[in-house]
């Protein structure tokens, strides 16, 4: 295709990333939660104090309540549970936000979070007692929070969620929500209603709305029902500024006809996107296909491929530590290796040996030879010169 100049049939890429995010996109459009979402949620769960839910065997129900106290409670819980357990968190937010941002590295992402979570606890600002949740008080009031759910599949749950607005003399008012849902994942319908009230009393404007609907859903067709009403007038009632209402109604149907043909893609009747989106400037290195991120660009010197040390090896299932004034420490089950700034001698589980190029620093990050990395970590490297691709295999 390249050599022609024609354009191909198909266009398709092939980024597992990319798969991950459709899929879940699909869980989310059948009402189910996405996985890396619900391993999340049973994290944050966890840290619930026993305290706040009830189980009525009468009712075949679980049910999560909480007000303003039992609010800050319940967060002040789950913030000393990042804290304690830091990496688990940071690797399931890691994998949340990678699953619907694809080409974002989920090492690098893992390790930000981790960072961040580190210098916050180091300089004192992260919230791990009573009183960093005063000011939450201040400016929103939980009147209500509670969660139905039923313990017999296809039963009713429901929600309710009731806050005001505070912290604030000028803007008063408040929100209430409600959710009922029942039914089994083929045949589920409910309801919802999200009520407003606000007041401005500097522009001494008042606004009050609510948003309504009901849904059903089946494994053929499904319908649902939306209507918005708002309203905005001033202190008097003499003057409006907005009356609005809106009402919406959408019907689906499963075509049983439809049918899907998928073609079969060969080098000449397609062409995988993955080659020309995102293509970095310079050299370019993919670990089993998948394309490595660095904070430092890599870059060829005498005939070697010099990358960042720490992307490489975490990319590797490598523990990078640093230890002043130049040691650094590469750490994963089945290998040691022990390096030094501007020393070609390293060991290697207690073995010495010598680097053919010395690690050095460069914008704060400590550069070494690809091959180096690699090689030692049982790992099989190939340059592609034409396109200055390097590709690790670990297999």
């Amino acid at each position: 295709m390249e050599g022609s100049g024609a354009l191909t049939d198909y266009l398709y890429l092939s980024d597992p990333e990319i798969t991950n995010m459709w899929n879940n996109m699909d869980v989310s459009s059948g009402q189910k939660i996405p996985p890396e979402f619900k391993e999340l949620l049973v994290f944050f769960v966890e840290a619930v104090p026993d305290q706040y839910f009830t189980t009525s065997l009468v009712n075949q129900k679980v049910t999560f309540s909480l007000d303003q106290d039992g609010l800050e409670d319940v967060l002040l819980a789950i913030l000393i549970k990042v804290k304690n357990e830091d990496e688990r968190f940071a690797e399931l937010a890691a994998g949340l936000l990678t699953t619907y941002s694809p080409g974002e590295n989920k090492a690098a992402m893992q390790k930000k979070i981790l960072d961040g979570l580190e210098e916050s606890i180091q300089d004192g600002s992260f919230p791990d007692s009573a009183d960093d949740f005063q000011e939450l008080g201040e400016v929103i009031v939980l009147n209500q929070l509670s969660c139905e759910i039923p313990l017999l599949p296809g039963g009713q749950s429901n929600f309710t969620m009731d806050f005001g607005f505070g912290g604030d003399a000028a803007l008063t008012g408040g929100i209430k929500v409600d959710v009922v849902t029942s039914g089994p994942a083929d045949n589920n319908s409910g309801t919802y209603a999200i009520d407003f009230e606000v007041q401005e009393s500097k522009q001494k404007i008042k606004a009050n709305g609510q948003v309504s609907g009901d849904f059903r859903q089946t494994g053929k067709d499904g319908e649902s029902n939306v209507t918005i009403r708002v309203q905005a007038r001033d202190f008097s009632e003499t003057t409006t500024f907005l009356n609005m209402l809106l009402e919406g109604q959408s019907d689906v149907k499963v075509d049983q006809s439809l049918q899907i043909n998928i073609p079969v893609l060969t080098e000449s009747n397609s062409m995988n996107l993955e080659k020309y989106l995102k293509k970095p400037s310079g050299v370019s290195v993919l670990v089993d296909g998948r394309p490595v991120y660095f904070d430092v660009a890599p870059f060829i010197k005498d005939d070697r491929t010099i990358v960042p040390l720490r992307n490489l090896a975490e990319t590797l299932g490598c523990a990078v530590t640093w230890t002043e004034p130049d040691r650094i420490d590469l750490n994963r089950e089945d290998i040691s290796i022990t390096i030094y700034i501007e020393n070609p001698m390293y060991t290697a589980n207690g073995t010495e040996k010598m680097l053919d190029a010395c690690p050095f620093i460069k914008d704060e990050r400590t550069m070494v030879p690809l091959r180096f990395i690699a090689e030692e970590f049982g790992c099989r490297v190939q340059y592609e010169e034409v396109t200055q691709t390097v590709y690790i295999n670990t297999q």
